[in-house]
């Protein structure tokens, strides 16, 4: 598991709407850093990698899915560097990665839906 439910919920302290509303605007606009990262990696854009690997970062530290938050960090990191010649075997790891979050999101969702 990516995410740590007991962990997201104790940060919200217990607010479940803030925590909907959190979800919500992940769910929205979900796919746009992932497209922006993955378009910057097939592209070789150092700037935009580190750009949308580090806007990554901040979004699933949300979810305190903190394996991903470290994968999202070494490609910030790598980008920052100008070292990302070797990042395109990263992107079906990213989509896969991105894809059991997104499922994970949603079952956090429906378990704390009023």
């Amino acid at each position: 598991m990516l995410i740590n439910p007991d962990e997201i919920k104790e940060h919200f302290d217990g607010d479940e709407d803030i925590l909907l509303e959190v979800i919500e605007i992940f769910l929205e606009q979900k796919d746009i850093e992932v497209k922006k990262l993955i378009q910057g990696i097939k592209s070789k854009n150092s700037s935009e990698i580190t750009i949308s690997a580090h806007t990554l970062k901040g979004v699933v530290s949300n979810f305190y899915a903190e394996d991903l938050r470290k994968f999202f960090y070494e490609i910030e990191q790598k980008g920052k560097a100008q070292n990302i010649d070797n990042l395109e075997g990263e992107i079906i790891k990213i989509e896969s990665m991105f894809k059991q979050l997104l499922e994970e999101v949603e079952n956090l969702k429906s378990s704390i839906r009023k």
